[in-house]
């Protein structure tokens, strides 16, 4: 996922909450969908927590490992991608054009 496109064809970062959403929003899953299935893979991420992540009110980076795995799985996200993604951007980059 390359994130949205600008004007001219050069690509937008994504902040790493609207990265998560827009993933999941992508694999046409509910926020209950998740919850569910990272219950499935021993990593549960209660719907509260998932729009705090989503929101930008709580970082990627405060997921536990157990949690993290289990999101991986339920999105198909690498731990590569999920590295290079979950961290926050620096300053000055990721704004929409």
């Amino acid at each position: 996922m390359n994130g949205p496109r600008a004007e001219h064809g050069e690509t937008v970062s994504l902040k790493p909450h609207e990265w998560l959403r827009d993933l999941r929003l992508g694999k046409d899953l509910r926020q209950s969908d998740i919850e569910r299935r990272t219950a499935d893979f021993i990593g549960k991420i209660p719907i509260t927590t998932l729009g705090k992540l989503e929101s930008g009110r709580l970082p990627l980076t405060t997921l536990r490992p157990p949690q993290v795995r289990a999101l991986q799985r339920v999105l198909e996200i690498s731990p590569q991608e999920w590295n290079a993604r979950s961290k926050p951007l620096p300053v000055g980059t990721g704004e929409r054009i």
